[in-house]
């Protein structure tokens, strides 16, 4: 790596370390609309996939979080009873349903959004102007170079 004083080695571990405070931070903090609406981890990361792509198949769930589809189907049950999700007939294929989050779902997500947020904003207001301003163009050159290895793995014969 061009340029390097710290090994990528510990950049990964020093990213994890944050990554993982963070993850702790924020289960603390929605713990309260986790208990109120009796979510567990996985489901809430459903809901979150599901804001992220808008209404979609289970097979495409289940491929997005690495589980099988049984494991989304029943899931899915879940959050459905719940009113969080809903199913709905696929107005291109109708023998498969579509689906989405309810608005009490999205609003879930929005709320632990806004958390996860909050608590970044936290850790970046307490660096200097300096530190900011590294910080900021070296995220915006890692998003930059995500996108290129991303056009390239689409590239890419499977």
């Amino acid at each position: 790596m061009e340029g390097a004083l710290v090994g990528n080695d510990e950049i990964q571990s020093a990213v994890m370390r944050l990554n993982e405070a963070l993850r702790q931070s924020l289960w603390h903090g929605s713990y309260p609309a986790l208990e109120r609406h009796a979510l567990t981890l996985p489901q809430l990361r459903l809901l979150e996939v599901l804001d992220g792509t808008g209404p979609t198949s289970a097979r495409d769930l289940a491929a997005r979080l690495e589980v099988t589809a049984p494991t989304v189907t029943s899931t899915v049950d879940r959050l459905v009873r719940k009113g969080l999700v809903s199913r709905a007939e696929d107005a291109e294929d109708r023998r498969r349903k579509r689906i989405e989050l309810t608005a009490e779902g999205r609003g879930i997500v929005a709320q632990g959004q806004r958390q996860g947020l909050g608590l970044i904003g936290r850790v970046v207001e307490r660096l200097d102007d300096a530190d900011l301003a590294d910080l900021t163009r070296l995220l915006q050159r890692m998003v930059s170079i995500q996108a290129e290895l991303t056009a390239e793995d689409e590239r890419e014969p499977a």
